[in-house]
């Protein structure tokens, strides 16, 4: 298969092309700045195409000799709908690094049609959503009839993207999600707390907030019923309740342009020394109508460098024929082993 990376000179464009130069994977890699990708070109000695997503035609020159484009350009509530679109005219395969739970019903919604076109969707193949959707298959595995799923998720001596930030930013004023029922609700975010035990590595208040299994499980294992935590402090939790009373304010232009000056001013994420202290941590729990109740927790290396990992691994697997067409989750796919065959992995 000929493979194209869009949206690679970030952050986390850097990390997935030096772990597909570890495992020896030369894709071609595309975006809108040449002179950020010809510096990557050179350095991985990779072939690079110059091109945005705003016209189509373009578009489909550009991917009519591809077989796998793996999306990295965020905000991907901006980009992924025209790259999934012309993914599907041009019979090629659609993998993301998103957590948007919109994402994700958005490609469940072209299910149909990327069957027709012979083409498989599976947004989220990064530390959103790989590890906590293998969690919730091991769990499935476990308590295949349950209606109710909890996850939560910490990051211990983590950092975040440029990417990631502004990608909050924009959506802070949205709040959190959850499942009820079958379907995705709004609920404000920090609107519940609890204290979770991650296995025997970490402990710490969480607070709800987005996240994409909200979506995701509904397809990998048939809960209904989903909410997810993300780790805070008892001030944090404080202050994402504030940002739902200062939607108004969040969502004034200026405010996102101050942000972006702030962000901008910021080191683009961790370097490798303090990556390698970092560490994720996942815990799901699971019952069923009978109250049957079933647990488990994640640990895996820093969120940054999963989702380099997961992604290539999971480009590899396609390259080599192990897909499947439609919408497919990474858990519901590849099972709960997935998470564990990326090196750091540890399930209890």
């Amino acid at each position: 298969m000929k493979t194209l990376f869009y949206g690679i000179t970030g952050y986390t464009g850097e990390l997935i092309l030096e772990e597909a130069k570890r495992r020896q994977f030369q894709p071609i890699i595309a975006g809108r700045n040449e002179e950020k990708l010809k510096v990557l070109a050179e350095r991985f000695g990779l072939a690079y195409r110059v091109f945005d997503l705003e016209d189509m035609a373009v578009l489909d020159m550009q991917l009519s000799d591809i077989d796998l484009v793996l999306h990295c350009a965020g905000p991907f509530h901006f980009t992924a709908a025209p790259m999934i679109a012309a993914c599907l005219r041009n019979y090629v395969h659609y993998l993301d690094l998103s957590g948007r739970v919109e994402g994700f019903e958005e490609a469940y919604r072209l299910d149909e049609k990327a069957v027709k076109q012979q083409v498989m969707l599976m947004p989220g193949v990064g530390f959103d959503v790989v590890p906590s959707d293998c969690l919730v298959a091991h769990l499935h595995q476990q308590l295949p009839d349950a209606t109710h799923l909890t996850l939560a998720i910490a990051m211990k001596n983590g950092g975040v993207s440029h990417g990631t930030a502004l990608s909050t930013v924009e959506n802070l004023p949205n709040g959190a999600t959850v499942r009820r029922n079958g379907k995705v609700i709004r609920v404000p975010l920090g609107e519940k707390t609890r204290t979770f035990k991650f296995g025997n590595w970490y402990e710490s208040l969480c607070a709800t907030a987005p996240w994409g299994d909200v979506s995701t499980a509904y397809y990998t294992a048939n809960i209904p019923n989903v909410e997810a935590y993300l780790a805070t402090t008892a001030q944090g939790a404080k202050m994402m309740r504030l940002t739902q009373k200062l939607k108004w304010l969040l969502k004034q232009s200026f405010i996102k342009n101050l942000a972006k000056k702030i962000i901008d001013n910021r080191p683009p994420g961790l370097n490798e020394a303090e990556r390698s202290k970092s560490e994720s941590y996942f815990y799901a729990e699971v019952r069923n109508e009978k109250g049957e109740q079933k647990s488990a927790s994640l640990r895996v290396d820093d969120a940054y460098e999963n989702t380099a990992q997961v992604a290539v691994h999971i480009v590899k697997k396609i390259v080599s024929g192990n897909y499947k067409i439609g919408f497919q989750t990474p858990g519901g796919l590849y099972g709960s082993g997935l998470i564990l065959e990326i090196e750091g992995s540890i399930l209890k």
